[in-house]
């Protein structure tokens, strides 16, 4: 494939990019806020977990490197470093 060929997208990409598209950028940023601040217990541990995973986030940098140390993502976004 050459850099002029496009990967074609995926349904449920397009739908991601729809919604984007349609949704008011001020009101996605404020769900996007809204769900930062969640403490849903085991499943914000098991989220923080996925993402620190998936983006090779170095928790051992982090003052509190345990992923349970965080009741939500804004505490973990913000988290103190060594």
């Amino acid at each position: 494939m050459n850099s002029a060929e496009k990967t074609p997208l995926t349904y449920w990409k397009r739908i991601k990019i729809a919604f984007q598209y349609v949704m008011p950028q001020v009101y996605l940023t404020r769900l996007a806020g809204w769900f930062a601040k969640q403490n849903w217990g085991t499943v914000t541990h098991f989220t923080i977990k996925v993402f620190a995973k998936k983006y090779h986030v170095d928790m051992s940098e982090a003052d509190k490197p345990h992923f349970t140390d965080y009741a939500n993502f804004n505490e973990f976004f913000t988290r103190k470093l060594k």
